[in-house]
């Protein structure tokens, strides 16, 4: 019986050194890496079959009349994103379940640097779309909110 309660003292000195606030980004990073929905849209007006684009830090989707359907770099910066993301996502799991490891900073600086690729992937295909319409249509949408383009 003194053998299982020492290894019952173990365990709940393991849990006393979880880290609670990396375990939280963790659960973030995990999250975001799943999202599937998009962070930004435009439509069109009366239907969405005359110009709808889709833009999310995985991919670009372009559903108009007289468009390509995307940037040559969207599908590799859209799995490099989500691959960098669950890698991430590890790091920072493991890092909080053993807080007193020596890589413990290196991986919370690469989950953080993998946080701040997902956004500039966001923007750089935000910037395909805009330069898409831009180059298209002549316009430029608004980055939140509704508005209404001259015919």
């Amino acid at each position: 019986m003194s053998r299982f309660a020492e290894l019952l003292e173990q365990a709940k000195m393991g849990f006393r050194q979880i880290d609670p606030l990396i375990l939280l980004s963790a659960a973030v990073s995990f999250f975001l890496a799943l999202e599937t929905d998009p962070w930004w849209r435009v439509s069109g007006a009366t239907s969405n079959k005359l110009l709808t684009m889709e833009v999310s830090p995985y991919y670009f989707q372009t559903i108009a009349t007289g468009i390509s359907s995307g940037a040559p770099f969207v599908a590799s910066l859209g799995s490099l994103t989500r691959l960098l993301l669950v890698l991430g996502f590890v790091a920072l799991a493991a890092s909080s379940i053993r807080p007193n490891a020596w890589w413990r900073e290196l991986a919370v600086f690469f989950s953080l640097s993998a946080l701040a690729e997902l956004y500039l992937s966001f923007l750089l295909m935000y910037h395909a779309a805009e330069t898409t319409l831009l180059g298209t249509y002549g316009i430029l949408p608004p980055y939140s909110g509704t508005s209404l383009f001259p015919q």
